[in-house]
């Protein structure tokens, strides 16, 4: 039987857990502790003869209560590790304890695992392996029908139009979330970083670029223009080399655990910037601040990248790909550009002195908006 099994401190974790409405039991934690990421017990002689006991840490309650968060029964250790990793990166609500950093090795392996074990990185990994001419047909014939089975990549989100609709009372419009590519596109964007642009032509590759939403959001046309006139002066020869080769799962393993801390910070914050966009189309009160950033994530033509972000994070393996994304430089210099547009500017919920945008009233107002529009529905 484990040491620890059935002890005193762990019935008053469980009893601890019990009162944030989290589950716990000796079971749940031998599997942690054996998966090294919950501390064993601190014991102490009783005295007298009388063996030792063992006492409950603060900071193992705080770690358990995070695995009991998320780790569900019959789901792998290493998507709990990063939803934890995730949270760590947070800032705690007022009054609420700090959740405690997950050890480093395990954040690096699970990280890894989830982007390594996921289709389409398996699917970049079979391009990038393929020589033969059958062997690129079958890495067509595998990506063609995972595209097909798969959601789509390319939904759009138009925050103006569904704002305008709610407000106006009417339906929310199709083409508020028209996809801006097809499914051939994803086939398309994996083919060139696996065979290279040559292999899909510059056109194919500019459509694919425009579809995915990760870079400034010039249309269709403009990227085709640009790719073509690149491709033909080898002007950006080497940068698309570049990204052709580069491993997402590689980087993450080479990153440190201060780098990944530091992605995490980025892709937590691009993603708040895009949750508020999504939060603004769903009648969050305007404020100077929040149209300021707006104005400068148009400015950017990053507004669907964000939104694509603020759902990414959303599961275990999108944040994996997000912080793996975050690792390049483009993504830290637009995170860098938008805190300090958001800091040289009005705060983005209410206005310090101002009673009309005090965020108790704030949040009222909101929460309001969206009552009278569901007795409206």
């Amino acid at each position: 039987m484990p040491r620890s099994a059935d002890s005193e401190a762990d019935r008053d974790l469980t009893a601890q857990l019990a009162t944030r409405g989290l589950a716990g039991s000796s079971a749940r934690y031998e599997r942690w502790r054996r998966a090294d990421l919950l501390p064993r017990h601190n014991r102490h002689g009783a005295g007298r003869g009388r063996g030792s006991i063992s006492t409950l840490a603060p900071a193992t309650v705080e770690i358990a209560a995070a695995l009991a968060r998320y780790a569900v029964q019959g789901r792998d250790l290493r998507a709990a590790v990063i939803e934890w990793f995730f949270e760590a990166g947070l800032r705690a609500p007022p009054g609420e304890p700090v959740v405690p950093e997950p050890p480093d090795a395990a954040v690096a392996e699970a990280l890894v695992w989830a982007v390594r074990t996921a289709p389409e990185y398996r699917l970049l990994q079979r391009a990038r392996a393929a020589v033969t001419e059958a062997q690129k047909d079958d890495f067509y014939a595998v990506a063609a029908e995972q595209a097909r089975r798969g959601p789509d990549p390319t939904a759009g989100f138009d925050p103006v139009s569904v704002r305008e609709a709610l407000l106006s009372s009417r339906d929310i419009p199709k083409d508020a979330f028209a996809s801006s590519g097809s499914r051939t596109d994803l086939v398309h964007y994996i083919a060139a970083l696996g065979f290279g642009v040559d292999e899909v032509g510059a056109e194919a590759f500019a459509d694919a670029i425009a579809a995915s939403g990760l870079f400034p959001q010039l249309s269709a046309q403009q990227w085709r223009d640009a790719m073509i006139e690149a491709d033909a002066s080898g002007t950006y020869a080497e940068a698309v080399t570049a990204l052709t080769r580069f491993d997402l799962a590689e980087a993450l393993e080479n990153a440190g655990i201060e780098r990944l801390r530091r992605a995490r910070e980025v892709a937590a914050g691009l993603a708040g910037f895009g949750g508020l966009l999504v939060m603004h189309a769903l009648l969050m009160p305007d404020t100077p601040g929040l149209a300021a950033l707006r104005a400068g994530i148009n400015g950017l033509g990053m507004g669907p990248a964000l939104i694509s972000l603020a759902k990414q994070v959303m599961r275990p393996r999108g944040i994996a790909f997000a912080i793996a994304g975050c690792l390049q430089p483009m993504y830290l210099a637009l995170y860098n550009s938008l805190s300090e547009l958001v800091a040289a500017g009005p705060p983005l919920l209410y206005e310090a002195g101002n009673d009309e945008h005090d965020p108790e009233r704030y949040m009222a107002t909101w929460l309001s908006s969206i009552r009278k529009l569901s007795e409206r529905s």
